[in-house]
């Protein structure tokens, strides 16, 4: 279902309108990506209450969930009601909120216990083949438990490094961006150029040795092209200079 690029704003019609017989669940990012738009409250019931007419099930991805920038607040979309709670999977993960990416290990929050057990039997997850290591496990549990003083500082940071980068990318020649609500990722517009995202991306790599996404349909949907997704997820010093790379390539173009 498109979202405006701008607004991160969709239409329920529109989504609906997608809906087939061969149709059995919704799936949701939120906050989004790439676009880092926060669902309201309003926005999370109206997806609900599609699912509910129709009868699907809901897989909410949360994973970016803890990285919400004031004075946004974050709403999970099994808390609006009981009802959509019942049809809901809600899915978290430890790579953005603490930086174990590395780790491989997220985890699902079933609606009840027979769809608990139904997951657990297809994932296969306690099998050696298909399961979580025991390191990573142990990790994600002393995370969880004992390291939201980093969750907290990071968001501070993240929060003054976004304002710095999407000032910077807003002030160079043919480019726009809107400031994200949530995520640690950018998604400017490139259109001035002229280019493919693809295009875009590939001569930002060999001119200015600087790698970003395209926003290419096959990631990120039918409206993403004409964008590329700048990941702001470091120090000053490195994004500053990954900045620095991309408005000395621009003038290359």
């Amino acid at each position: 279902c498109k979202l405006d690029t701008k607004t991160g704003l969709f239409d329920a019609q529109e989504l609906e309108n997608l809906i087939t017989p061969r149709t059995k669940l919704i799936g949701i990012c939120n906050p989004n990506n790439p676009l880092g738009h926060n669902l309201t409250k309003t926005e999370l019931e109206t997806i609900g209450n599609i699912a509910i007419k129709h009868n699907l099930m809901l897989l909410s991805d949360e994973i970016w969930s803890d990285i919400v920038y004031p004075p946004h607040q974050y709403t999970s979309l099994a808390s609006i009601n009981d009802q959509i709670a019942k049809r809901t999977f809600t899915v978290y993960g430890f790579s953005k909120t603490f930086g174990l990416a590395g780790l491989r290990i997220g985890f699902v929050v079933s609606p009840n216990e027979k769809t608990n057990n139904d997951l657990i039997e297809l994932s296969m997850y306690r099998t050696t083949m298909f399961g979580i290591s025991t390191l990573s496990q142990m990790a994600g549990k002393a995370a969880f438990e004992q390291a939201w003083y980093y969750a907290d500082a990071f968001l501070k940071h993240l929060t003054q490094i976004r304002d710095y980068a999407h000032n910077r990318l807003n002030n160079m020649e043919g480019i726009s961006c809107v400031l994200p609500d949530a995520t640690y990722v950018l998604f400017p517009n490139i259109t001035h150029y002229g280019l493919k995202s693809q295009e875009f991306t590939d001569f930002m790599f060999q001119q200015g040795r600087l790698a970003i996404v395209p926003g290419a349909a096959q990631w990120f949907g039918p409206n993403a092209e004409g964008h590329v997704r700048i990941c702001f997820s470091s120090s000053r010093e490195v994004v500053q200079e990954g900045l620095d790379r991309f408005e000395a390539t621009l003038k290359k173009m």
